[in-house]
């Protein structure tokens, strides 16, 4: 007996994420203007090649370290780190570099978290900033 076809759709790239959070922000910073410091690095884009890596690496690119980066003190806490996963990612996702790099970022005095999706990277940072926005 065969069974019927089915197409499921692929997972949403980390990418793709990533950039519908930045979407949301240009849009909420009309509200809340401390949205502009959100910024990304770019250690979430794959080199195009191992000489770029090289180059990337030598600039002072250190793997783990979070994608997103709110540079905004709130009640006594220095900023909002972001490491961004697709929405249907799972802890293992995380990478050791990555939970390094959480919880130095932690010790310093940042609120640094993961998230799963840009619809919860967006209530994250609502939360961090006190603001629905």
């Amino acid at each position: 007996m065969t069974r019927p076809f089915k197409l499921t759709p692929p997972p949403i790239p980390e990418h793709a994420e990533q950039v519908a959070l930045f979407q949301w922000a240009a849009v909420a910073e009309r509200s809340d203007p401390r949205l502009r410091l959100l910024n990304a690095s770019q250690n979430g884009l794959s080199a195009s090649s191992i000489q770029a890596a090289a180059r990337a690496k030598k600039a002072g690119m250190k793997a783990g370290f979070p994608d997103v980066f709110l540079p905004v003190p709130v009640d006594g806490v220095a900023g909002l780190f972001i490491e961004m996963k697709r929405r249907d990612g799972v802890p293992s996702d995380v990478s050791a570099a990555q939970t390094w790099w959480l919880a130095e970022l932690r010790g310093q005095g940042y609120r640094a978290e993961i998230c799963y999706g840009w619809e919860q990277a967006v209530k994250t940072i609502q939360n961090y900033l006190g603001a629905i926005l």
